[in-house]
């Protein structure tokens, strides 16, 4: 019974020092080495420490390296006594070999580690869950690779960054060696031209736009042909109206082009301001482009587009600006009054007289005042507010006019 008791912890010993060594578990160890102490104890009570080895060890395979001589309780050393003998000596078959000596008791049952045994729950006797490699959702990494797969992977060259493309330069575009070439008036103008020419490919809007006034303030050729690159490929009509008024400040026939342009924009602003550009940078000539923005959709580009007209004096527009004193919007047939009075446009007076009598006051009197500016004639002082006396007024115009004038 004795030996029958004894292999069968033997080999409980044997299995738990294997899965330890195995899976690493710290309190399994413990565990382990507390049943081989156990074991000693109890192979100690039997009294076989002078039997070499039990015959049913013998028998016993416990994996290669392992021999009974080796792990008979006759073979482990025992401590030396304490140099201060305690109180209550223990006795000697009881004692606690040294730590030292059970690991290399245990080192001996490696190998029983491949011994296909089932995986121990993960909690352990201390309460605390140990991480295994085989437990699933463990975030334990994986045991490292060999040294040779660092070595081969280390022994590949990483691919290289792929060259950055050069910057295209875009048709139209200011390049280094026309500006390293070119004659500004001044170094500060030169250095002035340089940083707005940086900042018009800003991503910030207002300092697109600021730039852009930048540039219309250095006169010269490549603050020209940058503005009209800028005005060409700008997507928000803010700055393509800032381009527009920094090509007017250049106050040179060599802007017209990208104004010209500018008079199809799809915004209103861009085109109102290029009706304002034409007529500086062109003067009388801008004249038929004018006349043809006087059927634009927006009200403020008719309106400006007859008042430029006015100023020029262009006679041969009077067709076209008669045809606004229709216009739905006040403000464009007050405008064309008032260039039709500088254009002393006789032929249209008939339409002028009617005018005298338009539901806006302000075109109203502006009528007035256009009749007498082209005739030298004033039938009264002021406008008449009342409605019959403004009639009154209307007929006489209209029997003046009918008298052959």
């Amino acid at each position: 019974m004795g030996e029958s008791l004894l292999k069968k912890t033997c080999l409980l010993t044997a299995r738990a020092t294997g899965r330890a060594t195995r899976l690493g578990h710290r309190s399994a160890l413990a565990a382990a080495k507390e049943t081989v102490r156990a074991t000693e104890r109890f192979i100690s009570s039997l009294k076989i420490l002078n039997n070499p080895c039990p015959d049913g060890l013998k028998d016993m395979d416990f994996g290669a390296g392992w021999t009974a001589e080796a792990h008979t309780p006759s073979s482990i050393p025992v401590r030396a006594p304490r140099s201060t003998p305690l109180s209550s000596p223990v006795p000697p078959a009881t004692q606690t070999p040294a730590p030292a000596e059970v690991e290399s008791s245990l080192k001996t049952n490696v190998e029983i580690s491949k011994m296909d045994l089932p995986v121990p729950p993960p909690g352990e006797a201390n309460g605390d869950k140990q991480p295994c490699a085989n437990e699933p959702g463990s975030e334990t990494p994986a045991a490292p690779k060999s040294a040779a797969a660092p070595a081969a992977a280390a022994a590949v060259p990483a691919p290289s960054a792929p060259a950055q493309p050069r910057q295209e330069i875009r048709k139209g575009q200011v390049t280094q060696a026309e500006f390293a070439a070119a004659d500004f008036a001044s170094s500060t103008d030169k250095t002035i031209f340089k940083q707005a020419l940086a900042e018009l490919q800003n991503l910030d809007a207002e300092l697109r736009a600021k730039a852009a006034r930048t540039l219309g303030a250095v006169h010269h050729s490549l603050s020209i042909k940058a503005l009209s690159f800028c005005l060409a490929v700008e997507t928000l009509p803010k700055v393509r109206e800032e381009c527009v008024n920094a090509l007017s400040a250049q106050g040179t026939p060599k802007a017209s082009p990208a104004v010209e342009k500018a008079l199809s924009d799809k915004t209103s602003p861009v085109r109102l301001a290029a009706v304002r550009a034409l007529y500086r940078l062109e003067g009388s000539a801008s004249a038929p482009l004018l006349s043809g923005m006087l059927k634009d959709e927006d009200e403020d580009v008719r309106r400006r587009s007859a008042t430029c007209l006015g100023w020029l004096g262009e006679t041969r527009q009077l067709p076209a600006l008669r045809l606004l004193l229709k216009d739905p919007s006040w403000a464009v047939r007050q405008a064309a009054l008032e260039a039709l009075g500088n254009l002393k446009g006789t032929p249209a007076l008939a339409e002028i007289i009617e005018l005298l009598d338009d539901p806006e006051k302000i075109v109203r009197k502006k009528a007035f005042e256009v009749l007498h500016a082209i005739t030298g004639k004033q039938f009264a002082q002021e406008l008449p507010e009342e409605e019959n006396s403004r009639q009154l007024l209307v007929a006489r115009w209209r029997a003046w006019q009918k008298e052959g004038v």
